[in-house]
This record gives C-alpha cells, structure tokens and sequence, in this order.
C-alpha cells in the first residue's frame, strides 16, 4: 500500500490539510489527512520533524495531485516554521485540542500554580482539610 494517496488521471484536488506527527518507539511518523473526509493522505516514517521533513511531506502531496487551501496543525516549531516557508500563502488554524489545552495550562498557572508557590504557608491552609491541620 502506497505511503502517499493519488489522484487519477493527473486531477488535481484542493483539500484542507490536517497535519501532525506520531511516534512509533520515539521515531516521528507525519501524517496529513483531510478532516472532511478523514482520508489519510499521506503517512510517512521520519527521521525527525523539522521544517525539512515537513516541507519535503507537503511537497510530496502536491506532486501527487493535492493542493492545500487550508492547513490545520497544532504550535510545534517545525510544523509552524515549514509553514511559513512552503505553504506561507495558506491559512494555517491551530488545532482545537491543542489551542484549548494549551491555553487552559496557562490560566491553571496563572490562577492555581504561581500565587500558591508565592505563599506555601496560605496554599497548605487552603488545601489541607480541618482533620488534617
């Protein structure tokens, strides 16, 4: 089974290009897919996720016949840099999950984490139950 989808007869096909990576005992596979369809268009084992490899990936589909209208990743450096440099003209959108969870870290520690650190004495009466003190 081939690692990158074709078109037939040379068609050329506008898609959204769902774009990540996962990792098989720590080695890189990127992955693009089309969340329309949930078609994957290209699976690829890596040597690593730099700009290159992601720039090399996204060039390998439109040689197959798929061209990006949109592109949507989550913030990693390679992901966000090869975007600047082979798909600079597409509109890129952070990933839900990771745009909600990333924010959501920032707000724990900016809510819970960092005035508890500033005042372990308060944090512990705060946490500690009557039993417990």
């Amino acid at each position: 089974m081939p690692s990158t989808l074709t078109t037939s007869n040379n068609e050329v096909k506008l898609v959204v290009f769902l774009s990540d990576e996962i990792f098989a005992k720590n080695i890189p596979i990127l992955v693009t897919v089309d969340p329309i369809s949930s078609v994957i268009l290209r699976i690829e084992l890596a040597d690593s996720r730099k700009v290159e490899d992601w720039k090399n990936h996204w060039e390998c589909l439109e040689k197959n016949g798929y061209i990006a209208t949109y592109l949507v990743t989550d913030e990693g450096r390679g992901l966000c840099s090869a975007q600047k440099e082979a798909l600079a003209d597409i509109i890129k959108q952070p990933d839900t999950y990771h745009a909600i969870a990333h924010q959501l870290g920032k707000w724990v520690n900016i809510l819970h984490i960092k005035p508890f650190k500033r005042n372990s004495i308060a944090a512990t009466s705060l946490i500690l139950p009557e039993v417990i003190r």
